[in-house]
């Protein structure tokens, strides 16, 4: 049994408090051990207290090995999507596992990544591409293997207070009010209250948590401040975020085609919403098509990648398929033919 930080709008009569409880004088409302009934919670709302931490069980072994499956299914995909070098290739990969193998160790964080499972915009998923992207662009810059390790650990749980958010919300495929986003925006308060308590997590960690959805121009939230104000780890979380956010499928939207997504970076690089430099070597990392992809293009056809070139990584080698009739295949270098273009990727 260990503390977990719940929302009040979640517990039930019965639940036990593992801290007081202060009002806005900072007097003892109610006293940590406190076995909550349905007055006590009728108080606490009236008082416009929004979380408190509870006494929490979990089941370990169920958890852990939701967790673990999650990431070994999902890692090799965003390593798929760059170019780099085997070494930055097994550093990345040796990175995730140490930082899962770090959660999986902490009862609490357990509690709050296991909660996540309810939601159907996969988040486990979506933090193992973040950690991917956010690793590179940090070997790229140079860093030793402490500033990785935190940089994994804050990009990999930069997402962990949508546990405390609730899936009413975030599974939502409608339009959210202006209520339901102002809910959904106290993700990162609450991540970084989840972070902040755990033992042995680096304050740049949990600050990715609170910051990671600041944008340059001060258009962001939870504070809406400017670049220079929000640290380098959150600035490159923001933009693995972003990049993986707008490439796949949400509740409330379909994915969006990858050339539009990278089109959208840098006019973010223009609006100075994401970091310019840090977009960049992220960019000049990526590797849109990789050879073996199925593609669709503007003229109808489908066909495979068969050829990257670096300096031309948007207009690959593709062969057509599905062509009747003819008994060769037929390639096409779009680089050459600038009428054509890929539309989207085939899953």
């Amino acid at each position: 049994m260990y503390k977990q930080l719940v929302k009040v709008a979640e517990l039930s009569p019965g639940a036990v408090l593992a801290e007081k409880v202060f009002n806005f004088e900072q007097e003892v409302l109610l006293k940590k051990g406190t076995e909550l009934t349905k007055n006590h919670l009728g108080l606490l709302a009236r008082y416009g207290i929004d979380v408190v931490y509870i006494y929490h069980r979990i089941q370990e072994t169920e958890a852990k090995g939701w967790i673990r499956k999650k990431v070994n299914s999902a890692i090799d995909l965003p390593l798929q999507k760059v170019v780099v070098d085997s070494k930055i290739d097994q550093r990345v990969r040796k990175l995730v596992d140490e930082v899962v193998s770090f959660a999986e160790s902490r009862r609490g964080l357990l509690s709050y990544l296991h909660r996540l499972k309810s939601l159907e915009n996969d988040i486990v998923l979506h933090s193992v591409n973040v950690t991917v992207f956010s690793l590179i662009i940090g070997c790229k810059l140079g860093y030793g293997e402490e500033r990785l390790k935190n940089l994994a650990l804050g990009s990999f749980l930069h997402d962990i207070g949508k546990s405390l958010v609730g899936p009413q919300i975030l599974n939502q495929s409608s339009k959210l009010t202006s209520v339901e986003f102002t809910k959904v925006q106290k993700h990162t308060v609450y991540g970084y209250r989840i972070l902040e308590e755990q033992l042995n997590i680096n304050e740049l960690a949990a600050r990715v948590a609170y910051y990671h959805h600041e944008r340059g121009d001060g258009s962001g939230y939870p504070d809406g401040i400017r670049a220079k104000f929000v640290d380098e780890f959150s600035r490159i979380v923001a933009i693995a975020d972003v990049f993986d956010a707008m490439t796949n499928h949400r509740t409330y939207r379909a994915k969006i085609k990858l050339r539009e997504v990278i089109e959208y970076l840098y006019v973010a690089i223009s609006q100075n919403k994401l970091d310019q430099e840090l977009t960049k070597i992220f960019l000049d990392c990526l590797l849109p098509y990789p050879v073996g992809t199925k593609v669709k293009l503007s003229i109808g056809c489908e066909a495979i990648v068969t050829k990257v070139d670096r300096n031309a990584k948007m207009r690959p080698v593709v062969e057509l398929t599905n062509l009747y009739g003819l008994n060769k295949k037929v390639e096409l270098d779009l680089s050459k033919q600038l009428h054509i273009c890929i539309e989207e990727v085939i899953n």
